[in-house]
């Protein structure tokens, strides 16, 4: 009788699930695993849309125009198709921190959460985390939520990932105050952050909501119906009333199998409104691009960046830099407070949520106070911007 191998972390043979389905669970790990390292897949061959090039940045493409790459990225990816297999094998079989890594008081209690979350509508500036890269932005009379993973899993069925935390506040309850939803922002189309249940979920209550998303990716959301899909390129800018909206460049990629690698664009967000400015990153690795974004867009306000996901650094480090890197982006951006995401909600890599927080706090500690790090409990609310800002 076939068995799975002992790996510390995984559930045992006695966890209900059939053979038959880890059994095609696994060939699918294994085939998305493939599609990650650039493999071509059967849903986009030679027919596929090709993204224009762009007058902006004149080689974010290759030479065939078929593919978006970074521009001045520090590391090339080196992982290995087996590097891939391992890592999509881990995330299924839960062989990365889970929830006994999560730092104390992570989560707020549910009615302090939602308490705080009706207060915080009805002011003119306010920030909420739900966990992962998902923040409800409260700026200059509009709402706007970023890379909405409000669902209870994400992901391909049947490998979907769950999350570790509850998702709060509770967006869905009319008392709260959350009438409407004027945009969502996503930055790229990993599927932790482009998840496509939350976003129906989503456009059944606000259905008048629109959805900016980076060049490529429209798509790739063919299930989203009766829903403005903008498509943008980097230094693209929107504007949502007195509310700026210009997408930016950043290092990492995108893989969303059964889609080919990196079909479509990424980057960030950099949103303007009363001469202040909030940027969010997205997903970065180091690179020489940010000096570029800091020279059109800095100095900031506040800056919203990734601190998880980047262990172990010979297989991440070309896509999410260590929490002291996003640091010295947002450094490099000028901004006055740092705010961490992507971190405590999902295992996706091998630093424990515990260890995510604490490098953050050190490598801000470093900083010697030259900006203000803030680290949020899963379904808190804040004031937007710091006092005198």
């Amino acid at each position: 009788m076939f068995r799975l191998p002992s790996v510390p972390g995984w559930p045992s043979s006695e966890a209900r699930r059939s053979w038959l389905d880890v059994g095609f669970s696994i060939v699918l790990l294994l085939f998305s695993a493939m599609a990650l390292t650039g493999c071509k897949t059967l849903s986009h061959g030679e027919g596929a849309l090709k993204p224009r090039a762009w007058v902006a940045e004149p080689h974010e493409l290759d030479e065939d125009e078929t593919l978006y790459r970074n521009i001045g990225a520090t590391y090339q990816p080196t992982a290995t198709k087996f590097d891939w297999a391992r890592h999509s094998l881990k995330l299924f079989f839960g062989g990365y921190p889970g929830k006994d890594g999560l730092p104390d008081h992570h989560v707020m209690d549910e009615e302090t959460a939602n308490q705080q979350f009706r207060q915080a509508l009805l002011q003119p500036d306010s920030l909420t985390w739900f966990g992962h890269g998902t923040f409800l932005i409260n700026i200059g009379g509009k709402r706007i939520l970023t890379d909405p993973t409000i669902a209870r899993r994400i992901g391909l069925s049947p490998a979907a990932i769950g999350r570790l935390v509850p998702t709060l506040p509770n967006w869905r309850d009319p008392i709260l105050g959350l009438d409407r939803l004027d945009a969502v922002l996503i930055t790229h189309a990993d599927y932790d952050h482009l998840d496509l249940t939350s976003l129906k979920m989503l456009r059944q209550k606000f259905p008048r909501m629109q959805i900016i998303v980076p060049e490529g990716t429209a798509r790739m959301m063919r299930a989203i119906k009766h829903t403005p899909i903008n498509e943008v390129a980097w230094y693209d800018r929107r504007q949502l009333g007195a509310v700026g909206i210009d997408f930016v460049p950043a290092i990492h990629g995108v893989r969303r199998p059964p889609f080919d690698l990196d079909t479509a664009l990424w980057g960030g967000y950099v949103l303007s409104h009363n001469g202040r400015k909030l940027y969010l990153s997205g997903d970065i690795a180091l690179g020489s691009v940010y000096e570029s974004i800091a020279r059109r867009y800095g100095p900031v306000d506040v800056a919203i960046v990734p601190v998880g996901g980047y262990q172990p650094q010979h297989f991440n480090r070309a896509f999410h830099t260590t929490p002291g890197g996003v640091i010295g982006i947002a450094r490099k951006m000028g901004a006055r407070k740092i705010i961490a995401s992507h971190w405590g909600t999902y295992a996706l890599s091998e630093e424990t949520g515990r260890t995510q927080k604490a490098a953050f706090q050190a490598a801000m500690a470093s900083q010697k106070g030259r900006s203000e790090g803030v680290i949020f409990k899963i379904g808190e609310s804040r004031p937007l911007w710091s006092p005198g800002q």
